[in-house]
């Protein structure tokens, strides 16, 4: 994992720093442990969660509500909904102008 000059470990460094300085939490009680195996860095587990938010969030349509099966209404209920270390960030671009704005998810869907 010597890709880039180990700009991953860096990043993750600068977001522990600053979730901890958000949260008043010193960063020496908090120590940050990665996943090896023989050949390197395993990111599969750590991909694994935002992968799943992220197929609940692309399956899920905010307007109707719908999902197609139960495990996304497991997210969304579960780990999403009023969830403030989780916010859903609309994104909308028309007549050449982004908006912005946040989606507030109650949990009684």
């Amino acid at each position: 994992m010597e890709a880039h000059s180990r700009i991953a470990f860096d990043l993750c460094q600068y977001n522990h720093y600053a979730i901890c300085a958000q949260n008043n939490v010193p960063t020496k009680d908090i120590k940050l442990i990665y996943a090896t195996t023989e050949e390197g860095i395993s990111y599969e587990e750590m991909n694994r969660i935002p992968d799943c938010i992220a197929g609940t969030l692309a399956e899920w349509n905010p307007d109707s509500q719908f999902v197609s099966k139960q495990k996304f209404v497991t997210v969304l209920q579960s780990v999403i909904a009023n969830n403030n270390f989780c916010p859903i960030i609309e994104l909308s671009l028309s007549d050449n102008e982004l908006k912005c704005s946040r989606i507030a998810m109650k949990q009684s869907m």
